[in-house]
């Protein structure tokens, strides 16, 4: 009696690891542009923060980054917000929204923008 596999019975196992390949890669993809998108958005929350403490001294919101304010007016920022450098998105902010643009074109990963006065938040 011969011991071993047919090659039909390899065929099929080598097809199921690629069926079960092929949809692992797409998960992971979608797993990776769902942590870009989340670590865009906590970033602008963080944006959000800084933006509100700097409007309630100078009842302005900042236009350029970073965004340092100053509570209790001794001389040091007790808020700072620095865009983070690398990664997926690019920061920058205006007198009405801070906005994050991703960098390159990463499948599944969009463009971000959080209005600071009502801290609203979309994708564009």
């Amino acid at each position: 009696m011969r011991k071993g596999f047919t090659l039909l019975e390899l065929l099929i196992v080598i097809i199921i690891i690629g069926l079960l390949a092929s949809i692992g890669i797409v998960q992971y993809g979608r797993a990776v542009a769902n942590a870009k998108n989340a670590e865009a958005k906590m970033t602008l929350g963080e944006m959000r923060k800084a933006a509100m403490g700097y409007y309630s001294l100078n009842a302005s919101y900042p236009t350029v980054l970073p965004i340092s304010v100053d509570l209790d007016n001794d001389g040091t920022a007790d808020i700072v917000f620095t865009a983070p450098t690398g990664g997926s998105f690019t920061y920058s902010t205006t007198a009405t929204y801070g906005q994050a643009a991703k960098v390159g074109t990463p499948a599944g990963v969009s463009n971000w923008r959080i209005t600071y006065s009502s801290g609203a938040v979309y994708s564009y």
